[in-house]
């Protein structure tokens, strides 16, 4: 091709390319607005006391997302705030950021119970448990309120009752906490890998 035509077709490519990379774009841009519209889904229904309930969300594809979960019970003539008492979670847990976060609501002064399980969790059929769980416990200012490895290290550790973790490695810790919001982090030590589970017990 002679030369003197080059500056023609890189003008052609460019307005080709530009033109592929703005219809793409707005295919995108217009994906990303119809899913900031999508509403999330809801279930209600109502529970009786004293049982204990699984929800399990599923995908509509193969694929990867972060899911937050979020369980209240409506207001009574008993109860100022949505509230929810006893909460549990169960994920794997990777390595660095990789962990189990449980978030939860104190309307009021509580002691809580927050225990971190792994091993046990074969005892119910769980496969690939986390082997070596640890807990920490965050404000909402991100200031560590509690933290543990191994539930006999606690100082609350003979007052868990029947929430002690049948597991040695398993942690655990009894917490009185003022109102506000708090999140517990399962993480495995020296970086093992594994399903775990974190669960919240509000005990008073």
């Amino acid at each position: 091709m002679n030369p003197q035509y080059y500056p023609y077709l890189f003008a052609a490519l460019f307005a080709v390319l530009s033109w592929v990379t703005g219809f793409y774009s707005g295919r995108h841009a217009e994906r990303d607005k119809q899913q900031r519209k999508a509403k999330p889904p809801k279930a209600k229904a109502p529970l009786p006391p004293g049982d204990s309930w699984d929800y399990q969300p599923q995908a509509t594809a193969n694929i990867t997302k972060t899911l937050l979960i979020v369980a209240l019970s409506l207001l009574t003539a008993a109860t100022a705030y949505p509230q929810a008492v006893n909460i549990s979670t169960r994920g794997r847990v990777g390595i660095f950021q990789d962990v189990l976060i449980a978030g939860f609501i104190l309307q009021s002064p509580a002691t809580v119970v927050i225990r971190a399980l792994g091993p046990s969790l074969v005892d119910f059929g769980v496969e690939d448990t986390l082997p070596d769980p640890t807990l920490a416990v965050y404000d909402e200012n991100r200031n560590l309120v509690a933290i543990n490895d191994d539930w006999i290290t606690d100082p609350g550790a003979l007052n868990l009752g029947v929430l002690t973790p049948t597991n040695p490695l398993e942690s655990a810790t009894t917490i009185t906490l003022p109102a506000g919001k708090y999140t517990a982090i399962v993480a495995g030590f020296a970086m093992c890998e594994g399903r775990g589970l974190v669960e919240v017990y509000v005990i008073r």
